[in-house]
Formats: C-alpha cells, sequence, structure tokens
C-alpha cells in the first residue's frame, strides 16, 4: 500500500462498544491499547470491514477509554488519553503523534501542523494539504484529536466523519473562535 492508501485496521483482538452524546463508538483493542475508534453510524471507510474481535468490554484499557469517554462528554478535559496504538504508515504515524500537543479547547492550522511536522523531521518539506489527508486517515479521532486541526484562519474544514461532528466536538470542548 502507498502512504495515501487507507490502511485497514488488523490488530484488533478485542472490541467494546459506547454510548455518546453524538452517536454510538466502537473501539477495538490489541488487548493493551486502542488500535480503532470509530462512530459507527458514521463509518468514515466505507467498504473497510471491522477487524477480526471478540467483545470483550472489561477489559482493562476499555475500562480506562469508558472513564475518559465520560468525562469528555460532559465537557471537560480528561487528561492523557488511554493507550493508543495505530496503525498506519510512518508518515501518517509522525502526524498523528504531533496531536496530543493540541491542548484541550485548543485548535491548530493544517499548515502550522506542516510546519511542526518539518520542524521535528529537520526541515523536511511538508504541506497542509499531505498533513490533511493523515488526519482523515487517523483510526483513533478524539482519542488522537485530529479535529482540533482547522483551515487558514480557523475556518471549519476537514473532517471523516462530516463537519458538523468537528463543529460539536469543538463546542464540546468550548472552543468557540474559529469560523464555519
Amino acid at each position: 500500500m502507498t502512504d495515501s492508501q487507507p490502511h485497514p485496521p488488523t490488530a484488533a483482538a478485542f472490541h467494546a462498544e459506547f454510548a455518546s452524546p453524538l452517536g454510538p463508538l466502537k473501539a477495538f483493542s490489541d488487548g493493551e491499547a486502542v488500535t480503532v475508534l470509530r462512530f459507527t453510524g458514521r463509518d468514515r471507510k466505507k467498504g473497510l470491514p471491522d477487524p477480526p474481535s471478540s467483545p470483550a468490554p472489561d477489559l482493562p484499557v476499555f475500562r480506562a477509554l469508558g472513564k475518559w469517554l465520560s468525562v469528555y462528554f460532559k465537557g471537560k478535559d480528561p487528561g492523557p488519553s488511554p493507550a493508543v496504538n495505530p496503525e498506519g504508515a510512518p508518515f501518517r504515524k509522525g502526524v498523528w503523534e504531533l496531536l496530543p500537543g493540541i491542548r484541550y479547547g485548543r485548535w491548530v492550522t493544517y499548515a502550522a501542523l506542516a510546519r511542526a511536522w518539518s520542524a521535528k523531521n529537520g526541515g523536511a518539506a511538508m504541506t497542509a494539504r499531505a498533513v490533511g489527508g493523515a488526519l482523515g486517515a487517523n483510526p483513533v479521532p478524539i482519542l488522537i484529536p485530529c479535529h482540533r486541526v482547522l483551515g487558514n484562519d480557523g475556518k471549519l474544514t476537514g473532517f471523516a466523519y462530516g463537519l458538523d461532528l468537528k463543529k460539536a466536538l469543538l463546542e464540546l470542548e468550548g472552543n468557540k473562535d474559529w469560523k464555519p
């Protein structure tokens, strides 16, 4: 696969489902970390099957995720996310690693994230469009907060689950200085 193709989630053995005010979520885990988190009513990767897995709602990582999501959906900063281990090409993973640095209730632009990636990688050139492609492939939204990345001047653009959900997540976090 090239880096521009979707990576089907395969590193999962277990799954659990969670309710949220924005719709049901389904999480997958390798037993130690969350590998995939999806809004089930808004499948962004049409045609990609769920990874083979068994229900395991009492798995420690899922219990931690449930507590984290409960705090998050109450509009409070839940702190660091439970462990994540998303599959993806090295470039995508490099972009995703920058996202937890965007504090709750804040946002950055795609261009700023491209500059941060470039600085972290010895000045290698990077475009906002390439960053957007990596964010669109993020298998664990919310935990890796790709919804906190906006277009130039804070414009609401691009989110695999739809702009209405991105807007709702930003508003839930009390982030109101972006532009529709």
